[in-house]
């Protein structure tokens, strides 16, 4: 997020909670729920309803990271979750 200015707040730094209930962890959850949908798709060869599943999938990605920033709700899960944004706390 900081790379390119999205949701992040020049000279703030993010508070990591302890919490697992936050937002972005529950839309973080609720994708994961949504990946046995998208190889359902892709095994009965409905192609488009699996690509709309994976649009659905990556917007929810960059959702909550966004909100994880905008809201200060990173948390030690969430991190653990997403281990490719720990650079960017």
């Amino acid at each position: 997020m900081r790379r390119i200015g999205v949701g992040a707040r020049s000279g703030f730094e993010n508070t990591v909670h302890e919490t697992f209930w936050t937002a972005p962890n529950i839309i973080t959850c609720l994708r994961f729920l949504l990946v046995p949908v998208f190889v359902i798709f892709v095994h009965n060869d409905a192609f488009m309803a699996a690509f709309w599943t994976l649009i659905v999938l990556g917007i929810t990605d960059w959702v909550d990271g966004f909100l994880a920033r905008i809201l200060d709700q990173v948390s030690v899960i969430g991190l653990w979750l997403d281990p490719w944004r720990i650079g960017w706390r």
